[in-house]
């Protein structure tokens, strides 16, 4: 059996009645897996197979809260870079959805910002700078901010307003900033007491992700190069997924990286982590088709 088809097959099997997926199989659902599962599947499957994304459609609808954001529980702070995964999801599969709970979830996306803070010598960075926080009152941090990045690049032409130039542009600055002497991204710093941090693959990978469409700056060339160098250095499910994917839409050969990604599945079974199964089943089913949820 194709891995592609293993994977396929664990994902449908283990959905939840709810049409959620949790992070490990008969766990909570919650919106991470279930918009990479969602993706995945529908990349690798078709109405013939008998699947249908309605059910794991209607999970995200009922996890949006009040204000518009997706929570995984009522009580649980809304994480800014899963709901603008699941909306890349939704938008990147569903040809620009116009529903209204829809809309509510990028309005809300737009308007998060995170917290200012004041500077510091113990991080040179520029701290006045607001883009996304993983919750609301945090400080902005390099992940959330490259989803929601990618995803107001890839909304920008449906929000005349202008609040989506405003936002991308100071969430580029961020990103320009946070990055690592050599390329690349850590976490949220470059620089913590004098001591340069090392960048990670995921985050980097996420990182060009939102900045596609800015290959001639420099920081994204040298990061690029970083992460050519470095992306099977880090051989976990997730980096590799997130590397092959950040691969195609550079337009880089991905041959070695979906070789180590089924070697990878083949050891260990990415530990039943059903949202890596999902990053993996998406990378190597749909590279060759660009993978458009996540192109701008």
């Amino acid at each position: 059996m194709l891995v592609t088809d293993a994977l396929a097959q664990r994902l449908r099997e283990q959905v939840n009645p709810d049409g959620g997926w949790g992070y490990t199989p008969g766990s909570r659902s919650r919106v991470e897996p279930t918009s990479w599962a969602l993706l995945a599947l529908t990349a690798a499957t078709t109405q013939a197979d008998g699947w249908s994304p309605a059910p794991h459609l209607g999970f995200l609808r009922r996890a949006q809260t009040s204000r518009g954001l997706l929570a995984d529980q009522a009580d649980a702070p809304p994480n800014y870079a899963f709901n603008a995964l699941a909306a890349l999801v939704v938008d990147g599969t569903y040809a620009r959805p116009t529903e209204p709970w829809f809309l509510r979830l990028t309005e809300a996306i737009i308007g998060g910002r995170g917290a200012a803070l004041p500077a510091d010598e113990a991080m040179p960075q520029q701290n006045n700078l607001q883009a996304w926080p993983w919750i609301d009152g945090c400080f902005s941090w390099v992940e959330p901010t490259a989803w929601c990045l990618l995803l107001l690049k890839r909304l920008r032409a449906q929000l005349p307003d202008g609040r989506s130039a405003a936002r991308i542009a100071e969430a580029e600055r961020l990103l320009f900033d946070r990055c690592c002497a050599g390329g690349g991204w850590n976490y949220g710093n470059a620089t913590v007491l004098g001591q340069s941090l090392e960048p990670f693959v995921p985050t980097t990978a996420l990182a060009l992700l939102a900045l596609q469409d800015r290959k001639e700056h420099a920081t994204v060339k040298k990061s690029l190069a970083h992460l050519q160098t470095n992306a099977l250095g880090e051989s976990s499910g997730m980096a590799l997924a997130l590397s092959l994917i950040c691969f195609v839409q550079y337009g880089l050969p991905t041959d070695t990286l979906e070789e180590a990604l089924a070697a990878q599945y083949a050891r260990s079974r990415f530990l039943d982590q059903q949202h890596v199964m999902a990053m993996a089943l998406y990378a190597l089913a749909s590279g060759r088709a660009g993978m458009g949820a996540f192109h701008v």
